[in-house]
């Protein structure tokens, strides 16, 4: 008897016992939902403080079996505060962190009107410093803080004695100073990236970063007072985005430029890398700036609607960076995913995609889409987080993954997936605004919005 025939012979026999006969367990697949995370692999985190419970997220940090979700949550219905919420690996609250696993910092007990921290980073002994700006009197500066393992401030960071350091730029009078991105480096040296008005008539703003030391005090080897700013010619303002630092210590930064004289409605992906004392690397990075756009929007008026907008950066293991964000191919303002890849010397890489750059759009069928989020791989494929509108009038999450080329990933659900927080038919619209890995799975936190109120919606993926 062939082989073969004997396999089925006794396949057959199994099945009359009721071995081989049941259905398998349908195989996780990348994109789908994890069942291992909250409910189904979503949760939804709602702290109704009072005001309009108005709850948002911005960023979420992941430290081994734990993650940090930031964000704030109205308490009246012309205050807020910032807060810090840890999970565990089921989605389920830390209680032990905080208060009923939940940090909230308001006015820092009157030291400033209101402030939002908006990034944080995790430092080697699990102090976490989160980023962002605060109200002073009237004039809004950076603000950094730090807090313990536990949730509480760590009260010797800084000089004010309340575990957070003003930092302000004040390049005119009563400036708008603010920091969107931080990274810790080896040393413990804390730099702080974001921007500062340079006229407040236009509200024009430079590139401004900052770096403190492991203590919080200004370090003065690096620009000026341990400040410097970063503005391009012939563009109107500058902000940064993401930041990282390279293992010889240069510091990356990555955001965007708007308004050049000519063309008042571009937007450009911009980056610089600046040595270890807070001067341009001219020699080795494009001469220390690099701006380009995707300028896939038509003419319209005589504007080109050529906005591409930075979310996010990775450094590669042999220098190469990724700068992930959205690039508009309509006067509608409808977006693309869009990546651009540089070499280690601040130059397009011609390898990538179309001389260093690729879009996608989010899906054939997709209504008014927009990307918030990117995240990269351990093993170079990249992650887009966006809001997409697929079969109503409320907006989804749309979580795209690509190739370490560029190309769309079909083994991730042929490209892309879509996460609904609705319980009923377009109940909501869900925003995300921020990725992780949580053991390799991308977890994803944004805002799920029904009608004047919101919650933190949050979900991971099987990878």
């Amino acid at each position: 008897m062939q082989r073969s025939n004997l396999k089925f012979l006794v396949n057959r026999a199994l099945c009359s016992l009721f071995v081989l006969c049941l259905p398998l367990a349908a195989q996780a697949a990348p994109g789908d939902l994890d069942p291992s995370f909250g409910t189904g692999g979503k949760r939804v985190l709602a702290y109704d403080f009072g005001g309009d419970n108005i709850d948002r997220a911005f960023k979420i940090i992941v430290d081994g079996s734990s993650s940090y979700v930031i964000g704030d949550a109205s308490t009246s219905p012309t205050s807020g505060t910032t807060t810090i919420t840890r999970l565990q690996s089921n989605g389920q609250i830390d209680g032990s962190y905080g208060v009923n696993g939940t940090v909230k910092v308001g006015d820092l007990n009157g030291a400033v009107g209101w402030l939002d921290l908006v990034n944080g980073a995790l430092q080697t002994d699990g102090k976490l410093v989160l980023v962002g700006r605060g109200n002073f009197a009237g004039n809004t500066d950076m603000l950094a803080c730090r807090f313990n393992a536990s949730g509480a401030r760590d009260l010797a960071f800084g000089a004010q004695g309340n575990g957070c350091r003003r930092i302000g730029f004040d390049l005119v009078a009563n400036g708008h100073d603010a920091a969107s991105a931080v990274a810790i480096q080896p040393n413990g040296s804390i730099v702080i990236a974001g921007a500062a008005t340079w006229d407040a008539k236009s509200a024009s703003s430079r590139m401004a970063i900052a770096r403190l030391t492991s203590t919080g005090f200004p370090d003065f080897g690096f620009g000026v007072g341990g400040k410097t700013t970063v503005a391009f010619d012939h563009w109107k303002s500058a902000w940064s985005v993401a930041m990282a630092v390279d293992p010889s210590g240069r510091i990356l930064i990555a955001g965007n430029v708007e308004e050049m004289e000519l063309s008042p409605c571009d937007m450009d992906f911009a980056a610089v890398r600046l040595l270890s004392n807070g001067t341009l690397d001219t020699q080795g990075f494009s001469g220390g700036k690099f701006v380009q756009g995707f300028d896939l929007g038509p003419t319209v008026d005589g504007c080109d609607y050529h906005t591409d907008y930075l979310n996010g950066m990775a450094l590669q293991a042999d220098g190469s960076i990724l700068l992930g964000g959205s690039a508009s191919f309509s006067s509608t303002f409808d977006f693309a995913a869009a990546v651009m890849k540089l070499k280690p010397n601040g130059t397009l890489d011609p390898t990538f995609g179309n001389n260093g750059r690729v879009f996608h759009t989010a899906c054939d069928v997709c209504l008014a889409s927009n990307f918030y989020a990117f995240k990269v791989q351990p093993d170079g494929k990249m992650l887009l987080g966006g809001a997409t509108i697929v079969d109503g009038f409320l907006y989804d999450f749309v979580i795209m993954r690509l190739t370490p080329n560029g190309q769309t990933d079909d083994s991730f659900q042929g490209g892309h997936t879509f996460v609904s927080f609705d319980n009923m038919p377009n109940e909501s619209s869900d925003f995300p605004f921020s990725i992780g890995l949580q053991f390799g799975r991308p977890i994803i936190v944004g805002t799920k919005e029904i009608g004047t109120s919101s919650d933190i919606a949050i979900v991971r993926l099987q990878n």
